[in-house]
């Protein structure tokens, strides 16, 4: 017991690593990060960002993998040089972000077990800006284990870092008109694929999202909502709750993610199914519903209880629904957009599980393939498949109307 409340002790620490800026010294502009490095081996590493002014700063362990999970006030990331954060030592990745609104975060993802012995923001000496410096030292899964259960005892059985969704408020469906959902993936802290050229998919898909809202707003009677209008990071949870809190009658999830395979192109649609229609559907799968996990969130329910659930009480007529959106659409496209070879599929996608809401997950292409990126930052090719995307919603509701 001693040895835990000297854990508990030197956890609080770390806990609650910086908190220096008085109110009579607030700053009033979002700092920036504007350097960082890596340095050490295998069995010690220091990591450190410099930012323009001093934040607070608090500092997490996480397991599955082992990462270190680092929350922050909004941040204005202006890494340059990232390659100077190339993993190194005991640290394999890094992802830099805003998690919400007026919220960032850093998630360092460890390929050892280590423990946090120094978690500092100090000024640069002669320097007007701020540097934070995280060592790091290997140690035993024990030793982890016990620290991840020292935290849990201060913070809870998730902790503020591992919270997810919020309550679902519904809102007055407005009369007269369809509400269609649309679901820019990634964003902030996750940037999903990053292509051959640097295209990254969070930056694709959002641009999409928007000419694709517009041209739905001016063809009919039609409310449409983005799920996010800015580069922000949202949990499955939390797109599902907006799905649910619109009562939405359409629900379309917008992606261009990558494979190992870069031959695999063209645009597919992907409805929810218990199994998945192939190995590409299912890899496919994994990969989305594994976001919340690489951006630091951590699920504290049954999540494979859940998923069961919720695809068994997906009511008939919605997958039904699901279905015949997914034909419209590639009858629209297949004149006009480069298809996948197969371009209907479906997997357990965690982002189309409201049981009563027809949706599907949209592949503009894969970043994976050169051809596809470039496709992806044509303009012309942009317009062309935002347009036909629409007329698809037109044509899947004109029998309702």
């Amino acid at each position: 017991m001693m040895i835990l409340a000297s854990h508990l002790s030197r956890l609080l620490v770390f806990l609650t690593v910086i908190l220096c800026a008085s109110a009579s010294n607030a700053q009033t502009s979002i700092p920036s990060a504007f350097s960082g490095n890596i340095a050490g081996d295998q069995t010690s590493t220091r990591f450190f960002i410099d930012f323009s002014q001093n934040i607070s700063v608090q500092s997490f362990y996480g397991e599955n993998p082992y990462r270190i999970i680092i929350d922050l006030e909004e941040v204005d990331f202006k890494l340059e040089a990232e390659a100077l954060l190339q993993p190194r030592g005991l640290i394999e990745d890094v992802k830099v972000g805003r998690i919400s609104k007026g919220r960032s975060r850093i998630v360092i993802t460890l390929n050892a077990p280590a423990e946090i012995v120094r978690a500092s923001m100090q000024k640069v000496i002669d320097e007007d800006y701020y540097r934070f410096l995280l060592d790091l030292e290997r140690t035993e899964p024990e030793r982890f284990a016990t620290l991840l259960e020292a935290q849990t005892l201060v913070l809870g059985e998730s902790g503020t870092v591992a919270q997810k969704g919020d309550r679902v408020r519904k809102v007055e469906k407005k009369q007269g008109l369809f509400t269609v959902v649309i679901d820019p993936g990634h964003g902030g802290i996750d940037s999903g694929a990053v292509g051959k050229i640097g295209t990254l998919e969070k930056d694709v898909v959002l641009r999409f999202s928007k000419t694709l809202s517009d041209l739905i707003k001016a063809s009919g009677p039609y409310d449409v909502v983005l799920t996010r209008d800015d580069d922000v990071f949202l949990t499955l949870r939390q797109r599902l709750a907006i799905n649910r809190r619109q009562k939405a009658d359409l629900f379309i999830s917008i992606h261009a993610d990558s494979f190992k395979d870069r031959s695999i192109r063209g645009f597919t649609v992907y409805t929810l199914s218990k199994k998945a229609s192939d190995k590409l559907a299912e890899q496919l799968a994994e990969s989305e519903n594994s976001v919340d996990l690489r951006a630091g969130v951590v699920e504290v329910s049954d999540t494979e209880a859940i998923t069961d659930i919720l695809i068994d009480l997906t009511t008939r007529e919605t997958k039904t629904l699901s279905k015949q959106f997914s034909r419209v659409l590639v009858g629209q496209l297949q004149s006009e957009i480069r298809m996948n070879k197969n371009p209907i599929r479906s997997a357990a996608f965690g982002v189309l599980k409201a049981p009563d809401v027809p949706g599907v997950l949209l592949e503009l292409g894969y970043l994976s393939n050169l051809e596809d990126e470039k496709l992806l930052k044509d303009d012309k090719w942009h317009d062309k498949a935002a347009k036909a995307v629409a007329e698809a919603v037109g044509e899947f509701f004109e029998p309702r109307l």
